[in-house]
């Protein structure tokens, strides 16, 4: 039975194979997939590896494929193309290093982190739109000017602002003076932690700064005749979120209709965004391909009879193209909805005006000028996500809908969903494990109930922002919209709350990488019939197997101990075995996304499979300190200002580890020996752990160096 499910597989395979690509495009067609590739390794090369970027390289190269380009005779073209195709990679591999160079902002002579001498103040310019938190504007300013000792010299940065609530709040291209008072974003206190400096650097951003009211100096405005551009859309997503703000009454719905509809987020709130991950649906919140598509799919059911008309696919590409790219506009031209236009203008035009496309030569020309204009979109997770799956479903989706024919229409859509989705989730699956170390479980039964709820909600949304100053249509459409997007949250939270809603499974850069190799090996074995494939894919799969029983034999005999880096909070674990107890301070007790943010990415690799919050250790309670004995380890935790007779204990104790917390120690004076390590953590001001820090040249300070881990093997 099995051998001849595995021969229809296998015969159903070929047979998509042949019609889904023509022998001749499958090897010729692909030449732009060789220039993208040649692109991303010139880019990878000069991110990972310092090299001295030359511009004369790239021009040598470029002169050469010139000349012989020219003196060849045609008719020995043919056998100078490996040399030709050999060349062209090559100035593209080199373009690809100078990309990276030229596009790092840190490197320019006059970038404010090449400043060696202080400077006072600084003059800078709004480049973002300035969003309202509770108790400040957040805005990215590019500085364009600082003062020294010299007077204003030119200079640039980009910097994260906090600017007080007052008075005045900033718009796009508003230009101001004010102190300098720039801090480096902080590296991760964490291990295993999101890099958040990391990917802001990605940006060309390096420092952030609270600003006082007292502190902004408002010159004027400034923008360049493209930002106008930018700014228009800026103030129309505004409109158009307050069209949507006046008619949802209710706090969540309207968060999702704004990041559904026009890609804003910053409403949403942890919890929901959340669930929708735990649920396998988090594409819904973010303006992608799948709202473009949506977009794409109804303009083509309307438009679709104007290529009747003479010259009508040059109409239908010019309007359909107009319209998708007015929506990036409405949405503030996110780079997410930069890319996923991009990719469909691509597809659109090589559909509709080429003879012979092929559409993996098409995405690969939407993802070669995207990495041109930026090429650190190459280290973004969310493009990496967006083509992979784009990829998955053109290739596997005709190859695995053949397999079940449905006989009526709602079948075949619901066949439909799960041959998509199962698509981009095999596509996809060592980058989600290897980024989020985790599965949803239930994430096609969620689709299935999610996607089209989610494009009523982008249809009706899309409507009410077009028709929102029309009396009562408005209201309606608003209500539903809201009860709608009611509906679709409560079955999220319904998905999340089952039993395994998710798989956790970490995977490090090899096995992802293994992954990759198993499951392309697989495909490959179905597609060409050749046991190499096979092999490879066996091999890759067995490597993974060895190294999960591995990682699982010392996961189950280790015992960790961690002491975590959270601002203005504490938090700390104990991991014994794959059980975790994670006991924090009352802060963080009612902020389980901040606690996650800090903590999870360390538990989960840790191989964490049960967790217990708020339960801390057996330890002795002194009131303002606790003594905690841990594999005959004495810690003690100082938690509130000591006493005379705490200090007396405390000494008499003389513990090996001593953690600070909640700015309860001011000095270490009292202290009449030597620990072998003083932690203090970051719940205490920074000033205070500086102070802390120089009176004890031992001290480790979390605030600084991040959290502090103590791990030992069971016997």
């Amino acid at each position: 039975m099995t051998k001849k499910v595995i021969e229809f597989l296998k015969t159903k395979w070929s047979e998509t194979t042949k019609i889904q690509e023509s022998s001749q495009s499958r090897v010729q067609g692909l030449y732009f997939v060789r220039f993208l590739f040649a692109l991303i390794a010139g880019i990878l090369i000069g991110h990972f590896i310092e090299l001295k970027a030359n511009q004369w390289v790239w021009l040598g190269f470029g002169i050469i494929y010139i000349v012989l380009f020219f003196i060849i005779p045609k008719h020995k073209k043919h056998a100078f193309s490996p040399l030709m195709g050999g060349l062209a990679l090559g100035n593209i591999f080199v373009f690809g290093i100078l990309l990276i160079h030229f596009r790092n902002d840190s490197k320019l002579p006059h970038h404010v982190l090449q400043q060696t001498q202080h400077f006072e103040a600084y003059k800078a310019r709004v480049v973002s739109e300035v969003l309202e938190k509770n108790k400040s504007y957040y805005f990215i300013c590019q500085i364009e000017e600082i003062k020294n000792e010299k007077g204003w010299v030119k200079a640039t940065d980009k910097v994260n602002v906090f600017l007080e609530k007052g008075s005045h709040k900033p718009n796009f291209g508003d230009v101001f003076i004010t102190k300098n008072r720039l801090q480096l974003i902080n590296s991760p206190l964490n291990q295993a932690q999101f890099d958040y400096r990391k990917y802001l650097s990605y940006q060309n951003i390096y420092h952030q700064q609270y600003i006082k009211q007292a502190d902004f100096a408002f010159v004027g405005s400034q923008m360049a005749w493209y930002e106008y551009f930018e700014y228009a859309s800026i103030q129309i997503r505004q409109y158009c979120d307050k069209a949507l703000k006046q008619n949802i009454h209710s706090e969540q719905e309207y968060g999702m209709a704004s990041a559904l509809v026009l890609g804003v987020k910053h409403h949403l709130d942890e919890d929901l965004k959340q669930a929708y991950t735990n649920a396998g649906v988090t594409h819904v919140l973010a303006v992608s391909g799948m709202h473009v598509g949506i977009i794409y799919m109804i303009l083509v059911f309307l438009l679709g009879k104007i290529k009747r008309l003479p010259n009508g696919k040059t109409y239908f590409v010019s309007i359909v193209l107009m319209i998708l790219w007015m929506y990036a506009f409405v949405t503030g031209l996110s780079g997410s909805v930069l890319r996923a236009v991009m990719m469909f203008s691509m597809i659109v035009v090589a559909q509709n005006l080429q003879r012979n496309s092929n559409i993996f030569n098409t995405l690969a020309v939407s993802l070669f000028f995207l990495l041109c204009w930026n090429p650190f979109l190459l280290m973004d997770v969310g493009l990496q996500l967006s083509y992979l799956a784009v990829l998955g479903i053109v290739y596997l989706f005709p190859k695995i809908y053949v397999v079940y024919q449905p006989q009526n229409y709602l079948t075949d859509w619901i066949w439909k969903t799960i041959v998509v989705s199962m698509a981009a989730q095999i596509f996809t699956l060592p980058i989600t494990l290897y980024h989020f170390h985790q599965y949803p479980t239930y994430g096609i039964l969620a689709n299935l109930l999610i996607i089209p709820l989610g494009n009523v909600v982008l249809v009706v949304g899309l409507a009410l922002v077009a028709l929102s100053a029309v009396p009562y249509l408005n209201t309606f459409l608003g209500w539903i919209l809201e009860k709608t997007i009611w509906v679709t949250n409560k079955i999220v939270f319904q998905v999340e709350n089952l039993d395994y809603a998710t798989t956790s499974l970490v995977l490090d850069f090899k096995e992802a990488l293994a992954l990759s190799v198993f499951l392309l090996g697989f495909i490959f074995f179905f597609e060409k019939r050749k046991i190499k494939w096979l092999a490879l894919s066996t091999f890759s799969l067995v490597f993974l197997t060895a190294s999960s029983i591995y990682k699982n034999a010392i996961q189950q005999h280790q015992q960790v101990f961690v002491v975590y880096g959270v601002g203005n909070a504490w938090a700390c674990s104990l991991t014994e075995g794959q059980k975790s107890i994670i006991w924090t301070d009352s802060t963080l007790q009612n902020h389980i996304g901040r606690l996650n943010f800090n903590t999870k990415n360390l538990l989960d690799e840790l191989g964490t499979s049960e967790k217990h919050y708020n339960t801390a250790p057996k330890w002795q309670d002194f009131d303002t300190w606790k003594l905690w004995v841990w594999k005959g380890k004495t810690i003690v935790f100082v938690q509130e200002p000591l006493k005379k007779l705490d200090i007396t204990r405390i000494n008499t104790i003389q513990p090996e580890y001593l953690i600070v917390q909640n700015n309860s120690l001011k000095n270490l004076d009292w202290l009449k020996f030597s620990p072998q390590k003083i932690i203090v953590d970051a719940s205490n001001k920074s000033y205070i752990a500086e102070k802390l820090s120089v009176k004890r040249p031992n001290v480790h300070n979390i605030y600084e160096k991040g959290s502090f881990m103590l791990s030992e093997l069971q016997n």
